[in-house]
């Protein structure tokens, strides 16, 4: 898959008189159906894929990723918050001002930004190149050597990879972490507790 990113700034109002908000426009190629799934999607559309087919088809119709959920349990790493049914404004590179109304919200939150037709990014920014790839590594392939590998072939482009796995499993040990020390403090006050009740007794 190959789709297009950009950086754009997008207003919550039409005039675009309030505060700008810096996201990113990634225009996804038609018939493409990126394999994330969603923690939220307008009913009218009766499963994830009539969602992205949806935005392929109409350039007003945006997926956003799951960085717009307020996080009650963590930090939050998006820069704004957003439900499904809302509409965002920008400008485009003739000042025109477009809109894109939220159809989706997606868990992934690696490729922050509205999922948009690839037509938007293309007629409206004049932005035809592919800059994000997502690429799959084969049976017994380290994929952090093999993103290695891949940013020394293509250094001229200035290549950048994320090994995406290790990542969430980084997170995933950190978030365990904390609650391996929340329980161990439990355990401790329990402990303490029943000793105290005990010398009470």
């Amino acid at each position: 898959a190959l789709p297009r990113a950009l950086r754009v700034r997008v207003s919550e109002n039409a005039e675009l008189s309030g505060p700008l908000i810096n996201s990113s426009f990634i225009g996804v190629p038609y018939g493409w159906t990126p394999p994330f799934p969603m923690q939220a999607r307008d009913p009218a559309f009766p499963d994830d894929g009539a969602a992205w087919a949806e935005i392929g088809q109409n350039a007003s119709a945006a997926i956003l990723d799951g960085s717009v959920v307020p996080n009650d349990f963590g930090p939050n790493f998006g820069t704004f918050t957003a439900r499904v049914g809302d509409v965002f404004h920008f400008e485009n590179q003739t000042a025109a001002t477009r809109n894109v109304r939220v159809i989706g919200i997606l868990y992934e939150q690696f490729a922050q930004g509205f999922w948009g037709a690839s037509s938007v990014v293309k007629e409206d920014f004049g932005f035809e190149g592919a800059s994000l790839f997502y690429l799959a590594v084969g049976p017994g392939v380290d994929a952090t050597r093999a993103g290695h590998d891949l940013e020394r072939y293509f250094l001229v482009y200035q290549f950048i990879t994320v090994n995406i796995q290790a990542i969430i499993d980084s997170i995933l040990e950190t978030t365990m972490g904390v609650f391996n020390l929340l329980q161990a403090y439990l355990a401790l006050g329990l402990i303490v507790g029943i000793a105290g009740l005990g010398v009470i007794t």
